[in-house]
């Protein structure tokens, strides 16, 4: 009976274990997909907020834009992708709150992503033939603590803005945005 429960004993602490091991548990790294191409944003990339007023309607409105690129190799054989967007509020602070795409500017509304694109494996020997993937629909949500933003979004682009060839895309960012 003392063997069994033992056994018992030592079974429910190796079920235990290994359901605590999980890589579900893994925090998600920063990166960004299209089309199912992921790209990791890494430190030596750059990640940058850029915040610039206007007034619309009488309103403050304060447009803020975002840009995560990456740079994969050297020189000539150097490949860029990068995902930049551009978010209105009514305050001058990139605050929490869900941003969704309306493809505007001028409309004075609050958490709008009012323009985005996304580049993937350009060369910069051709970087003046580059296909430009605008976004079509997104929905961005925006967390902060202590100065570390958190960036989950996702939503459709297409070459050019085509809604009849978008394709899906994905952002996940937790870090530091420096401001340019």
């Amino acid at each position: 009976m003392k063997r069994n429960f033992l056994h018992a004993l030592l079974l429910a602490a190796a079920v235990i274990t290994l359901a605590s091991c999980s890589d579900d548990d893994a925090a998600p790294s920063n990166n960004f997909s299209y089309d199912g191409n992921t790209k990791k944003i890494t430190e030596t990339g750059t990640v940058y907020l850029d915040t610039y007023p206007t007034t619309i309607g009488g309103k403050d409105v304060y447009y803020h834009d975002l840009d995560f690129s990456i740079t994969e190799g050297v020189e000539k054989n150097a490949k860029f992708s990068s995902i930049y967007f551009t978010v209105s509020s009514f305050t001058k602070t990139f605050n929490a709150g869900t941003y969704t795409f309306s493809g505007k500017y001028g409309s004075g509304k609050d958490l709008e992503i009012n323009d985005g694109s996304l580049y993937v494996d350009i060369s910069w020997e051709f970087i003046d033939q580059a296909v430009t993937y605008d976004f079509v629909s997104g929905t961005f949500t925006v967390t902060v603590s202590d100065g570390v933003y958190t960036i989950d979004g996702e939503g459709t682009a297409a070459e050019d803005g085509k809604t009849a060839n978008a394709k899906p895309f994905k952002i996940h960012y937790k870090g530091k945005l420096s401001e340019d």
